[in-house]
């Protein structure tokens, strides 16, 4: 027994899969009557009671448990000094063990059977839904609170081991569907506190990288237990994240500075633009919060993305591309135009020494691939963009196009270069095309690979001929006599 019993934790996968091999041959009985005649013989054969198949199949599982008895019976018959009594205790704490881990094994699967049934009934969840890590921690039926309008909507939260959910019930098709995500929020780094709801009731915020989310609840206990249940997600989920770094890796900071009366969160310089801030509310600001200026009928309200400061028009006529919104362009206000262009002020020639591609490429967005012009792009080492320049000097990029969840494929709406790749992002379309067919093996293996979240080597795009993508039979096209002379005049 000492020496099998660390072996019988492999009867967890039998045990995991009993179940399903009942229905299996249920099924099967009921269905084929040859199947069914073959197995009534070969339990006649060799028993000499005919038992049926299901008896014997459940025998493993009865043997961990029958092992335990034995051994516990066996010890009641032992003497204090026997000398096989210390190894007999032994051999029971085994065998006690893999009946523990075979009962926690069954309930780990039937919970995660369930959180599989329930997330199947969602509409619109763009994760992964089979992950086998995650668990359900807490559901239940609250308020989302929607400041802006002073309004509150029926919502259904899961709380889940590495992210939480915000869903809104479909009172409409697809039928097979009971709730629509309205909202993810990793928990890798979120914050979640009281805040102020505008109706008096008890309300709490989950404020995370990408997104944050409102809600109320009807008592004071009810969101104490909500608040204590994320809090200690966020803990947990933080501690495997920090599990697989190195010693001198840091975790995650508080990336939250102190709580203004207003209930709102002031984020760090060095937060801007790659966490989401939480929005102050348009009641709460009679005047510009930058230049004093009155709001009114000529004066319209509006928020910057970036610190989420209501601000006027002429405060905020200012664009930039914000990490946190995937790499979009959004408007901010002047301040935080100015913090994010001294912080992602990035010089061509230099970033280009610490890439893994750069060269000129025709570069078109949306549908003007007609018009396209030669950038100088490049795709830094330990980033998963692609910045766009006019030239090799300047310390401005024209545009960054964020790889993450970008939609990569050949195209042949390019009239002018023989290879032309799409990169179709959330809002976005963008077109790269060069007449070079290695070059566009380089690019196409690059972009295809960085969509995927992968992290690449010089070695790799040396040998991206091999590993990449076949590129299409290019399509002979003519190229403009200008197109070529500034080609020229540019490389010079």
């Amino acid at each position: 027994m000492m020496q099998a019993g660390p072996f019988l934790k492999i009867y967890a996968t039998y045990t995991q899969n009993y179940k399903e091999s009942l229905k299996t041959l249920d099924h099967w009985l009921k269905k084929s009557k040859d199947f069914a005649y073959v197995i009534r013989l070969i339990e006649a054969k060799y028993n000499r009671q005919p038992l049926p198949l299901q008896s014997h199949m459940v025998t493993p599982i009865q043997r961990i448990p029958r092992y335990k008895l034995l051994l516990e019976d066996y010890l009641k018959g032992l003497s204090e000094d026997a000398l096989d009594r210390k190894e007999t205790e032994k051999a029971l704490e085994l065998i006690a063990d893999v009946a523990s881990h075979l009962n926690e094994t069954l309930k780990v699967l039937e919970r995660r059977r369930e959180l599989l049934k329930k997330l199947f009934d969602l509409e619109n969840a763009d994760f992964d839904i089979t992950n086998v890590s995650r668990d359900l921690l807490q559901e239940g039926l609250l308020k989302r609170q929607d400041n802006q309008e002073n309004k509150q909507y029926e919502s259904y939260i899961y709380l889940l081991s590495d992210m939480l959910l915000d869903c809104a019930p479909l009172r409409k098709l697809p039928l097979n569907k009971s709730y629509k995500v309205r909202a993810r929020i990793d928990l890798a780094g979120a914050q979640v506190f009281e805040v102020r709801a505008f109706d008096g009731s008890h309300g709490f915020c989950v404020h995370g990288i990408k997104e944050s989310v409102e809600f109320a609840t009807e008592t004071t206990e009810e969101r104490k237990n909500w608040i204590q249940a994320i809090k200690e997600a966020i803990k947990e989920c933080e501690c495997k994240i920090n599990s697989f770094k190195t010693t001198s890796s840091k975790s995650f900071e508080n990336h939250l500075d102190h709580q203004t009366p207003s209930g709102s969160f002031k984020i760090k310089d060095e937060e801007i633009g790659k966490r989401c801030p939480r929005w102050i509310k348009y009641r709460e600001a009679s005047m510009c919060m930058l230049c004093s200026k009155p709001f009114g009928r000529f004066n319209r309200k509006d928020h910057c993305r970036a610190c989420a400061k209501v601000v006027c028009l002429d405060c905020s006529d200012q664009q930039y591309i914000l990490d946190y919104a995937y790499g979009e362009t959004h408007r901010v206000c002047i301040v935080c135009h100015q913090i994010l262009n001294a912080k992602y002020q990035v010089d061509a020639s230099e970033l280009a020494q610490k890439s893994l591609l750069s060269d000129f490429l025709y570069f078109s967005e949306n549908s003007n691939w007609r018009k396209m012009t030669e950038f100088w792009c490049l795709v830094p080492k330990n980033e998963l963009k692609v910045y766009v320049f006019k030239a090799t000097r300047d310390i401005k990029e024209e545009r960054i196009i964020s790889l993450e969840g970008c939609k990569v494929s050949c195209s042949n709406e390019c009239q002018e270069q023989k290879y032309c790749m799409k990169l179709e992002a959330k809002q976005n379309i963008y077109f790269l095309a060069t007449d070079d067919k290695k070059l566009a093996q380089n690019w196409l293996y690059v972009l295809s690979e960085g969509s995927k979240g992968k992290r690449l080597k010089e070695e790799d795009v040396k040998n991206a001929g091999s590993k990449g993508p076949v590129l299409p039979s290019p399509i002979e096209r003519k190229t403009s006599f200008f197109n070529r002379v500034a080609s020229i005049r540019r490389r010079k």
